[in-house]
């Protein structure tokens, strides 16, 4: 119980003070705004109105606020963790394929088929739990990371214009921002730990405006937003296309494998130890992710899934309680009907989001590293991290216009991290198929003699058992065919 308090400040169960909940609130919420780009650069490639634009994040964001409760509940849908909701880049260019091809009705389809998928990923998921290991999740977590330090890195150091000038104030606030929130949650204590991260920003946009550093079109975008205002309904129906299940199942794919990292941090973030416990908040958790894309779909918007960047956030803060998730939750939904609060919100100075999201993604980074290192690697599970990894880096390298050459292969490539999730998930079922077929070859005791011998029937009764060994093998931590264990 001593070693639970320690790792959390504020608890699972934890009742707060109002105040206090509204403030770790909008810690989250401040994040979170950030990837309301993703819909944004949508429907700008799809050249759409002003109208469709509001349309498309509103809707994203009531699909955050829905998708965030159901990720709360301890029991039924949800993995019972504080892990909010935010749109992921992960099912933008599948996004951007669709809008160019269909409008925004092909994209509301296509999400909807994702969100179908993940919700059947999900059910298997409780019954094959050994398809994401303790390895495979912390190399997603590790990625996670690298993408939010690499992302954020232009806006940190403030290079703009064709030749990357650099304007000297913005890497001043952005490296003022991130020593505050580094300082807080690796030396402050208590209140000023927990709310690290809410007084680096406030202390980096007190002093952007002192330096006078803000967007050009800010200005323009909170006066012409109403204060107050109802969404006008600009639904567009639902289109599906057969040439873009494969990107959008990839998407799917990648996804649920990075959420599967971030719920297996939150079993050690909360110290939920149970087996059964573990298995229902995965397949939970998996399956309020799948809704949460279900309903963005439906309403119009864009695929949503667990932040990353927030899940690193109530690790940090030692914050874990569902009550701030409520708050979360409710920020969004009233957040729909005041545009105003909204498009402020969205225009926050880059270097504070910059300094915000290296101090998120190197946290990322070291959870990554520890839930790696839980179990000894044997040279299968090197490849697994190291492979993938490299291939990472590559893409990471690479400028976007290589990576957009192919239709089908830029909408592939263009997300890093659904590249080596993908890679790391066919890797790992690789040797663990190919073991398990080994080992239950050698229990059935098949031999070229014995097979030309035995008739069709015999044949075809060994391969059922071989089959229903592996099945049955893979839904627990373990596998034993026979007299071979492999772990």
């Amino acid at each position: 119980m001593k070693e639970k308090q320690k790792l959390t400040c504020y608890g699972l169960d934890a009742v707060l003070p109002f105040f206090a909940m509204i403030l770790l609130s909008m810690q989250h919420v401040m994040i979170i705004i950030v990837d309301l780009a993703v819909p944004v650069l949508v429907v700008k490639v799809m050249g759409g109105t002003a109208a469709q634009t509001a349309w498309v994040v509103q809707m994203s964001m009531v699909a955050i606020g829905v998708g965030t409760l159901f990720q709360i509940q301890p029991k039924g849908i949800g993995s019972g963790y504080l892990i909010p909701h935010s749109t992921t880049s992960i099912f933008l260019a599948p996004s951007l394929l669709a809008v160019q091809i269909g409008g925004l009705s092909m994209v509301a389809g296509m999400t909807l088929m994702a969100g179908s998928f993940q919700v059947v990923l999900a059910r298997l998921t409780r019954r094959f739990q050994n398809l994401f290991p303790l390895h495979l999740s912390g190399l997603i977590l590790v990625v996670n990371g690298g993408v939010l330090v690499h992302a954020a890195l232009g806006r940190f150091i403030g290079s703009t214009g064709a030749h990357g000038t650099m304007d000297w104030r913005m890497p001043l606030v952005g490296m003022l921002t991130l020593t505050i929130m580094s300082g807080l949650f690796v030396k402050g204590t208590g209140l000023l730990r927990s709310y690290g991260l809410a007084l680096g920003m406030t202390v980096g946009y007190l002093f952007s405006l002192l330096l006078g550093i803000e967007d050009p079109g800010m200005t323009g975008a909170v006066q012409a937003a109403p204060l107050f205002g109802l969404p006008q309904w600009q639904h567009c129906g639902f289109d599906f296309d057969a040439s873009l299940c494969l990107p959008f199942t990839l998407a799917a794919l990648a996804v649920n494998a990075k959420s599967s990292g971030l719920i297996v941090q939150g079993h050690h973030t909360n110290k939920t130890i149970a087996s059964d416990d573990r298995k229902r908040r995965l397949s939970g958790g998996l399956l309020a992710d799948g809704f949460g894309t279900l309903l963005a779909g439906f309403l119009g918007g864009i695929g949503t899934s667990m932040s990353a960047a927030n899940a690193s956030l109530s690790m940090v803060s030692r914050v874990t309680a569902r009550r701030v998730g409520y708050g979360v939750a409710a920020i969004f939904l009233l957040l729909v009907f005041f545009p105003k609060l909204t498009v402020a919100l969205f225009y926050m100075p880059q270097p504070v989001v910059g300094g915000t999201m290296v101090c998120i993604g190197f946290n990322l980074v070291r959870a990554g590293v520890q839930m790696i290192r839980l179990k000894p690697l044997d040279t299968r599970r090197w490849i697994v991290v190291i492979l993938p990894l490299v291939v990472w880096i590559w893409i990471e390298m690479m400028s976007p216009g290589c990576r957009a050459r192919s239709t089908w292969m830029g909408s592939v490539l263009s997300s890093s991290i659904s590249t080596t999730a993908l890679l790391a998930f066919a890797l790992h079922c690789f040797f663990s198929s190919w073991s398990l077929l080994v080992a239950a070859w050698r229990h059935i005791g098949l031999t070229p003699m014995l097979q030309m011998a035995e008739s069709d029937s015999v044949r075809a009764s060994r391969v059922k058992a071989m089959v229903i060994h592996i099945i049955t093998s893979t839904k627990g931590g373990a596998h034993r065919i026979g007299d071979v264990t492999i772990l």
